[in-house]
């Protein structure tokens, strides 16, 4: 049996892993962060919630470019990651904010963390439908 290689060397899947284990990551720090009230817990997961922020739009971009653009195939999975950015850029601008006043609000950071991990989980599912199902 003749092993074949793929004609084309696909940079999502590689990619897409860092943001959701930072954003996973972000929200454990969180959690941590909600019940001791130590501040060292809030920069490190704001450390981490922006190195995931950042990552986002890259692995969205080799998404894109890795399926040929908006396919109806990838529909689904590319406009719940467009959610994530959105919901994490409304996360983005109101760490800056709290985090230089030092009047960060746990439960709001938690609760917003909590909303995209949610997101987070679902686009990763709709992109798990996309490798086991076509």
């Amino acid at each position: 049996m003749e092993h074949q290689h793929a004609s084309h060397f696909f940079f999502h899947p590689m990619l897409v892993h860092f943001p959701i284990a930072l954003y996973c990551f972000e929200f454990l720090l969180l959690s941590i962060w909600l019940f001791k009230k130590d501040g060292y817990f809030s920069r490190f997961a704001y450390l981490t919630f922006k190195c995931a922020f950042i990552m986002t739009p890259v692995a969205m971009i080799a998404g894109y470019i890795d399926a040929g653009g908006i396919t109806s195939i990838v529909r689904n999975h590319f406009f719940s990651a467009v959610a994530v950015l959105a919901i994490n850029s409304i996360r983005f601008f109101v760490w800056r904010y709290t985090i230089q006043r030092e009047s960060a609000r746990p439960v709001w950071l938690w609760g917003s963390g909590l909303l995209s991990l949610v997101m987070v989980a679902v686009t990763a599912d709709l992109g798990g439908d996309l490798v086991y199902h076509f």
